[in-house]
């Protein structure tokens, strides 16, 4: 599929000027107040907790490193730079073994106060990593790249008490990988959009998807698709995404069998409803005014 849009946004450099300020704005402080809470916080656990984690003969011999996790490892994290996720990044090789839940469980939080006496919630999971593993044919995406995947803890709402027993793929390898330095920061606005409006149904891995997506339809043209003006993008990535919500239907990028939308959320429906309110009341009026993305958030 071709891409090549009719739209003066989508070549003309001005608009990009404002993008610019929207993201020296809202991402250029908070992300580098990020890298420096994560670098340091990293370098604490690898120092102080790891030693004591060692004596647990288990953890022991399946640790291999700790790293980062979520959002921030694909460079799309948006939002606050005072809650870090980091990776206990397990691998089994050739152990043949049952492994128990234990408590505490293998997600927690440590709370550390930095050199500006701000406290920073640093969340530690569980991850266990695989290398060239065949996914079945579901996962013919994953598998045409084989880079490693993790299996993370994320609990299932509605599962009650057994929530803590279910762990998901996570594909951060082959997320980083598929993504482009050009839409990263697109993807953080849109995300300072939800939050600026308080969209809670809408999840970040959504609007990440939407990308995903995007790329790959236009992957014959990817030149000019990530050539595009970042405000064209960032217009265009809203318009996906609002249009996923009201199909009720966003397939995942890995697997196409399942979809990331639940719409069982009693809030959905009306916050789906404002975002089409914002979206028309800006969109409206871009061409004539790019200044008008200022007042966005």
């Amino acid at each position: 599929m071709s891409f090549f849009p009719e739209c003066p946004i989508f070549k003309q450099k001005v608009y990009d000027d404002v993008f610019k300020k929207m993201e020296e704005k809202h991402l250029t402080r908070a992300d580098q107040d990020r890298k420096e809470n994560t670098d340091l916080l990293k370098e604490i656990i690898e120092k102080k907790f790891i030693s004591l984690m060692k004596r647990d003969q288990l953890f022991q011999l399946i640790f291999d490193r700790v790293d980062v996790g979520g959002s921030y490892y694909k460079g799309t994290k948006y939002g606050k730079p005072d809650e870090v996720k980091l990776h206990l990044v397990h691998k089994l090789g050739n152990i043949n073994s049952t492994l128990n839940r234990k408590k505490p469980r293998p997600k927690f939080t440590v709370k550390f106060t930095n050199s500006n006496y701000k406290e920073v919630d640093v969340k530690l999971v569980s991850a266990f990593e695989f290398n060239s593993v065949q996914l079945n044919s579901s996962y013919q995406r994953y598998n045409e790249n084989k880079l490693p995947f993790r299996v993370t803890l994320k609990p299932f709402h509605g599962y009650g008490l057994n929530s803590d027993l279910y762990w998901r793929l996570s594909f951060l390898e082959n997320e980083k990988d598929t993504l482009r330095d050009e839409v990263r920061p697109v993807i953080k606005l849109i995300k300072k959009l939800r939050d600026a409006y308080d969209l809670k149904s809408i999840t970040g891995n959504q609007i990440e998807t939407i990308f995903f997506h995007e790329m790959f339809k236009y992957r014959s043209d990817l030149i000019q698709f990530l050539g595009a003006s970042k405000t064209y993008l960032f217009i265009h990535g809203r318009k996906e995404l609002l249009a996923a919500l009201e199909k009720r239907y966003l397939a995942s990028f890995w697997n196409s069998a399942y979809s990331l939308i639940d719409s069982s959320d009693p809030d959905y429906y009306d916050q789906v409803s404002r975002l089409r309110n914002i979206l028309d009341g800006i969109d409206s009026k871009i061409e004539e005014d790019p200044d008008r993305l200022l007042y966005v958030f």
